[in-house]
């Protein structure tokens, strides 16, 4: 409990770094100053909403202060967390939201010559200590998610039986704790996904003799599932040999799923150009694995090189006609993750699905950024629970620790055999949902 306040005091501390030796600067902070090397909306961007969260901190510290002083021997302070967290926590929220948007903004800032160096000038203040301020703008995200940890340790070191009421009010600072984390994530979360959005409506083209609609992109409850590159078996444009024998052709084409649509476009140069689309509701999938048995969508077979064949079929185009394409990807996993992100997965031989309840476990042993929005991000030592094993290496699990969901490189974890650190990592789990359960109303 001790350490809370310690560590809220020194958080606060470098909070106030943040703001009087980078926002309050004639470099950063002043448009009436000719030093000024960044515009209104820039500083907006990067600085966000950090004077609201100062000021949570400071009424924060003070509420725990003021428990202190009453003994130094400290009664409780998840109460004081409770309170905080449901009343006062929300700028928080915000802030993370604003977490892509502030990375670009400072990335894009310092190609700039007159930035880089103000910047420079500024992070060689005493008080910055040699941190970059990037560290200091990252520190509301590190705190509230840092926060339950310290919280969850109150409550490990506690009787449930014995000490019922104290026990008690560390799981509902726990659980308001959990609500403001949950909703920061959501809320960084929906705004990558609007920005990627963005990005992506600005690489595709809808063709120019207008066969097909136009139809606007960028929607805010709309969000990339999964895309790439994939080889239509292209059997309705046969191109003829000798003595009248027909053969199929292939045509590289890049997929788009949305969560409500997919689009197929064809790439040209850096464009991407709509050949058809439909609604993700009137989709259809299916694996093939034996060419022989599906003539009628294969009438001329496979061209050389095409693999990992899959059967897609929108019931209702932009036509309202039905459309039934073959495509082949480059892998097995790439196969296996289209017909995951299309439909529920079905068993087949060149994968293993597990229970949850009995469900390995895999502890990462080297850092893993998600290259796909199916995937998931892996730090050093996160324990995932795995569910799907698939022959070419790729695992699909839910990280632990935040119960986040998505597929990973094996080479980047390995199993833990060992059946005590398993089991302790499983009664953690059971112990937090159990608890949440009892005292959560």
């Amino acid at each position: 409990m001790f350490e809370i306040i310690t560590s809220e005091a020194t958080y606060l501390k470098s909070l106030n770094v943040l703001i009087d030796v980078f926002l309050m600067s004639d470099e950063l902070g002043s448009d009436l100053s000719n030093k000024c090397v960044i515009t209104r909306q820039e500083r907006h961007v990067i600085f966000s909403n950090i004077g609201a969260i100062r000021d949570t901190s400071e009424r924060f510290l003070s509420a725990l202060e003021s428990r202190w002083k009453e003994s130094v021997l400290l009664s409780d302070v998840c109460d004081i967390i409770t309170e905080h967290s449901s009343k006062y926590f929300e700028c928080y929220v915000h802030y993370c939201s604003n977490q892509a948007f502030q990375d670009r903004a400072v990335t894009d800032l310092k190609k700039k010559p007159e930035f880089a160096e103000a910047l420079k000038r500024l992070e060689s203040h005493p008080d910055c200590q040699g941190l970059p301020m990037i560290s200091f703008l990252l520190l509301p995200m590190q705190r509230i998610t840092r926060l339950p940890l310290l919280v969850d340790a109150i409550c490990h070191r506690m009787d449930p039986i014995k000490d019922k009421e104290r026990h008690k009010s560390a799981i509902n600072a726990f659980n308001a704790q959990s609500k403001v984390v949950k909703k920061c994530n959501d809320g960084a979360k929906k705004m990558q996904q609007t920005e990627q959005m963005y990005h992506i409506a600005k690489q595709i083209d809808f063709p120019a003799n207008k066969e097909i609609a136009q139809i606007p992109l960028i929607s805010s409850s709309r969000y990339l599932v999964k895309q790439g590159e994939v080889t239509k078996i292209a059997n309705d444009q046969a191109s003829r040999l000798p003595f009248g024998k027909a053969r199929a052709g292939k045509q590289s084409l890049h997929i788009y799923l949305f969560n409500d649509m997919i689009l197929i476009t064809k790439k040209k140069g850096d464009r991407y150009i709509v050949t058809d689309y439909g609604q993700r509701i009137t989709l259809h999938i299916e694996l093939i694995d034996n060419p022989e048995k599906n003539a009628r969508v294969l009438p001329h077979g496979v061209p050389s090189g095409c693999k990992n064949l899959f059967l897609l079929v929108i019931l209702e185009n932009h036509e309202k006609k039905q459309v039934e394409t073959v495509f082949a990807c480059n892998s097995m996993s790439d196969r296996a993750r289209w017909i995951d992100a299309v439909t529920p997965v079905k068993v087949t031989d060149d994968q293993r699905i597990y229970e949850e309840w009995d469900c390995p476990q895999v502890q990462c042993i080297k850092p893993y950024t998600a290259q796909e929005p199916d995937e998931l991000t892996l730090d050093e030592s996160d324990v995932v629970n795995v569910f799907k094993k698939l022959e070419d290496g790729m695992y699909e699990g839910e990280r632990l620790r935040d119960g986040e969901r998505g597929w990973f490189p094996k080479d980047h974890t390995v199993e833990i055999v060992n059946s005590h650190v398993r089991a302790r990592n499983l009664r953690m789990k059971y112990r937090l949902m159990s608890a949440s359960q009892d005292y959560g109303s």
